[in-house]
């Protein structure tokens, strides 16, 4: 692998990887990654199989595998880039009662990214 791809790898491993994990990059877990509620879908994520409130606005992890290929992004489609998803874990993350422990860390939400641990 180029330079760059070897410092995007542990750029990855340091941010990502807790939850897309494994071969498939996907832990297979349900999480709430801190997008807006869409008030014109009534879509409450796990809850609606569960009906646990610790449940609420839970969707699974995706696997990344072809992720260029599979857009557009999210549970509901609302990214057409990925570049759209990085910003979104960089600085649009909203806090909830069921925010993923790991987009909120001692208060501060998302994943920080600089722009040049973005890709272009």
């Amino acid at each position: 692998m180029s330079t760059d791809e070897l410092a995007g790898y542990a750029i990855f491993n340091e941010k990502c990887a807790s939850c897309h994990a494994t071969d498939l990059f996907t832990d297979n877990s349900f999480r709430n990654n801190g997008l807006p509620i869409n008030p014109s879908l009534n879509d409450i994520g796990r809850f609606r199989v569960t009906e646990l409130d610790s449940d609420k606005y839970k969707f699974k992890v995706p696997s990344l595998r072809n992720i260029e290929k599979t857009a557009p992004y999210m549970h509901d489609g609302r990214f057409f880039t990925l570049e759209a998803v990085l910003n979104h874990y960089s600085s649009g993350v909203v806090s909830s009662a069921t925010l993923d422990a790991s987009l909120n860390e001692n208060g501060t939400l998302g994943i920080p990214l600089s722009n040049t641990e973005k890709p272009n």
